[in-house]
This record gives structure tokens, sequence and C-alpha cells, in this order.
């Protein structure tokens, strides 16, 4: 991370990406506060690089959801899923994989917060995405 960010400066894609994958490394090692803080700095960075509405940015949200769910903290990745799923679904094909993985997480996060309809819906769609591609 040190090294990437003395060669493109702090605010870049490959910095983005470093975050990420130290985020969830941190995550899976059970240290959920550098994970979140690193997976938000990813999230700003996308922000900044690329915009709110284009696919990294909603990628790096969608990583940040899943770890907020872990973490217990519903509403934020409720919050954070959804308006991922509303940048996804603006510029992405209809049947395209990385819908399908945000309605999955989304699905989950529906479930665990009692919204039973919602997450049927979008354990479906995502389910008939993936069945399109595979």
């Amino acid at each position: 991370l040190d090294i990437t960010k003395s060669i493109h400066g702090p605010v870049h894609p490959g910095v983005a990406i470093a975050l990420g994958i130290l985020g969830s490394t941190y995550f899976e090692m059970g240290e959920f506060s550098q994970s979140h803080d690193l997976l938000n700095s990813s999230v700003t960075i996308n922000r900044t690089v690329y915009g709110d509405h284009h696919t990294n940015t909603a990628t790096a949200q969608t990583q940040l959801g899943n770890i907020l769910r872990l973490g217990g903290q519903l509403r934020d990745s409720k919050d954070l899923l959804e308006t991922s799923l509303t940048t996804k679904e603006k510029i992405l094909e209809p049947n395209h994989p990385s819908l399908a993985v945000t309605l999955n997480a989304l699905g989950k996060i529906y479930h665990e917060l009692g919204y039973l309809t919602k997450s049927l819906v979008c354990m479906k769609r995502s389910m008939n995405i993936l069945k399109c591609l595979y």
C-alpha cells in the first residue's frame, strides 16, 4: 500500500484496490474497525476518481456493505447496498453478474431485517441472472 501510494499518490484506483484487499483481510482476521476504515477509504477514493455513478464505486460500496452486514451494522449496510444496486441498475446490462452479487447481498440484509418479501424478490432476481450466465 505504501509503495502504491508513493508511486501514484493517495487518490488512485490502485490505492483503492489495495485498501479493499487489506480491508477484507483485516475482516477475516477479526479486525472489524480496521477493516471498516480501509474499505470506507476505498469507497471514498473510488467516488473521488470515478464519481458516484460508476461500477468501481458501486462495487466498492457492495464490498463495504457486505462487511457492515457481517459486522452487525444492518441498517448502514442496507443503505449502502441499495445505493450500489441503484447505480448498477442504471449502468450495467440487466443480466450482469455484478448485479447478481449485489442483489444477493441485499437479499441477505432484507432477510436479516425481517423484510422477507423484499429478500425473496432480490434472491430470485439474483438467481435468474446467474441462471442466464451459467
